[in-house]
Parts: structure tokens; sequence; C-alpha cells
């Protein structure tokens, strides 16, 4: 049993995406992804997360890049640069 996290929740991740080769609706099980499943994120801020179709057994990368905006460094602040 592996790590499953909520990424929905945690990146704003969506809960269905559309399948490259048949255009259905699937859903992603991005709110229990299991972190162990893979290599998720391969590099710094970069993520690359597998879907695979339940109608044609198509399978493909969700990928995405996670920008982060410091505060200050308590993390306290809006992230203004003033």
């Amino acid at each position: 049993m592996g790590l499953g996290v909520n990424l929905i929740r945690m990146l704003g991740l969506p809960d269905t995406a559309k399948c490259p080769k048949c255009g259905g609706t699937v859903a992603t099980f991005f709110d229990d992804y299991d972190m162990d499943d893979g290599d998720p994120n391969p590099d710094d801020g970069v993520w690359r997360l597998d879907l695979d179709c339940a109608e044609c057994e198509h399978t493909w990368i969700f990928s995405f890049t996670v920008r982060v905006i410091k505060f200050d460094d308590d993390g306290s602040g809006d992230g203004d640069d003033d």
C-alpha cells in the first residue's frame, strides 16, 4: 500500500481529464494519488502523473510545473515585492 495524497486539494488539479485518444472524460483519481507509483516528481517543480482511460485503455502522462511564490522568510506577507 502506497502513500495516497489529495493532489486536487493540495495543487488544485482537476478531478477529470479528457482522453487524448478517444476524447472520453475520465476520473483522474488525483484525490488519492499513490505517490509510490512511478516517479511523479522527476525534477524540481516538474510533475508527471500517469492517467488511464477506462473507455479505450489508453495511457498517457498528465504533466505540469509548480511555481511557488515566496513570502517573507517567516511565511507572512502577501508575496508582493514592496
